[in-house]
Parts: structure tokens; C-alpha cells; sequence
């Protein structure tokens, strides 16, 4: 049954579908490609685990930002609806991998107690794909960076920019604010450590500052759209 969205001619839309009744067809298209890229789980059990999901991330879930390549299985490029361009979103990948995406949400857990880890996976669900030793060194190359802001401010920032535990972001984030300051925080000496460290205290009391200097690829908006992500990094460079 069609969406019955003016315009919209997905199968499964979360404007009338609850996120995890997820139900599949094995003779459809998007069947299909689920059984090819997670070849290993059943879709019983993918079922299964994208309730155990939404159970586990409270906070992922379909809503009115949310887009439907992230919820189910469909990518419409342009309007146009091509069989070839099916592929699942992060969510269903992440369900397939339910046991590694809660290795990432104890080790999150761990290292940010005061953090809201389901709110911060729901805003990058990738997350959870990742190593979780890579993970764990990146956290720790990001406390490094962000860590001395003090626990409210960088859960602040982590919360509204998850894509900071990738340690070039944090450490652009922190060039940017010195050089918005003329810090000169991008220099490799003792004088960018003491630009940087001014640029941090400005941050510890204005953590809104963040907001113009993070870095732009790595805005949930740059990452969810291609396009927009090229534009803005060559307008970067």
C-alpha cells in the first residue's frame, strides 16, 4: 500500500507506519537488497532487532526531520524512483549488527556518564558501525581536545554536534574559533597552543560559539546530503 502523502509514492512511510513494524516482502526490490547486504540475518530477526533497537536508542525514531533512507530501505534520487539505487539506511544496518552497536553504546556509556547517548546515536546513527577499538582511541583523542571545556559544555557540544568524537573535527572546531578570534590557533608552535587554550576558555563560557566554527562537513545536514556537503567544503578550502 502506497503512502497516502500528497506526492509521495513510498511503500512505507513513517507518516503511516510505526518505526519498528517494519514489514517486508522477500519478492520485493528492497527485500532483496537487504538479503544481499546482510546476507546472515533473516528477516525475523532483523525485525526482532530493530525493536530491540528502538528500546536500546529511545531516541531513534521517525519524525518529521527524519529521512526515510535513514528509516527503511528506500532512496528516491531525484525524484525519480530507480530499482537500482534501493539501498537500506544506517538504522536497518545497524539492527543487522545489533551485538557491535551495543558494544558502542557500553563504551559511549563509559566514557560520557553525563552524556545522552541515545540522543547522540539517533543524531549520527553511523556511529554505532564503527570499531569499537577505533572508537575508543577516538574518544580519547577528543577528550584531549574538548575534554578540559568541562562536563556541561561538551556534553552540550557533543549532543547538538556527535560528529566532534572524530578527532579532526574537534581539533578544526578549535582552529576555527581561534582564527575567528585571530588566536592564530592554527599554528604548529607555542604560540598556536596558547590561541587555542584562549579559544577554549571563550568556549567554556560561550559554548553557542560552536556553532558558527564547527566544521562544516561535519553538520548533520553536510552528512545526510552529498551535494551540500561538496559545496561546502570547497567554499571551506
Amino acid at each position: 500500500m502506497l503512502c497516502a502523502c500528497l506526492g509521495c509514492r513510498q511503500s512505507y512511510c513513517w507518516r503511516n507506519t510505526a518505526y519498528p513494524g517494519v514489514r517486508l516482502d522477500s519478492s520485493s526490490p528492497s527485500s532483496q537488497v537487504v538479503s544481499r547486504e546482510v546476507p546472515n540475518v533473516t528477516e525475523e530477526e532483523l525485525r526482532n532487532n530493530l525493536q530491540q533497537l528502538q528500546t536500546l536508542i529511545p531516541d531513534l525514531k521517525p519524525g518529521p526531520t527524519s529521512k526515510y533512507a535513514d528509516l527503511a530501505f528506500h532512496i528516491y534520487p531525484r525524484r525519480h524512483w530507480l530499482s537500482s539505487q534501493l539501498q537500506i539506511g544506517p538504522q536497518v544496518r545497524v539492527a543487522a549488527r545489533l551485538d557491535k552497536a551495543a558494544e558502542i553504546l557500553l563504551i559511549l556509556r563509559e566514557e560520557f556518564p553525563y552524556l545522552n547517548v541515545s540522543r547522540l546515536a539517533a543524531a549520527w546513527p553511523q556511529l554505532l558501525l564503527t570499531d569499537p577499538e577505533g572508537l575508543a582511541a577516538d574518544v580519547k583523542e577528543t577528550k584531549a581536545v574538548l575534554g578540559t571545556c568541562g562536563p556541561a559544555v561538551f556534553r552540550e557540544l557533543l549532543e547538538e554536534f556527535p560528529h566532534l568524537l572524530v578527532p579532526s573535527n574537534a581539533t578544526a572546531l578549535m582552529n576555527n574559533i581561534a582564527r575567528l578570534f585571530d588566536f592564530n590557533g592554527t599554528c604548529e608552535d607555542e604560540e598556536g597552543e596558547l590561541g587555542r587554550a584562549r579559544g577554549m576558555k571563550i568556549l567554556e563560557t560561550q559554548p553557542f560559539l560552536a556553532r558558527p566554527a564547527v566544521p562544516l562537513r561535519s553538520q548533520t545536514r553536510g552528512e545526510r546530503d552529498p551535494e551540500y556537503l561538496a559545496d561546502t567544503i570547497r567554499a571551506e578550502m
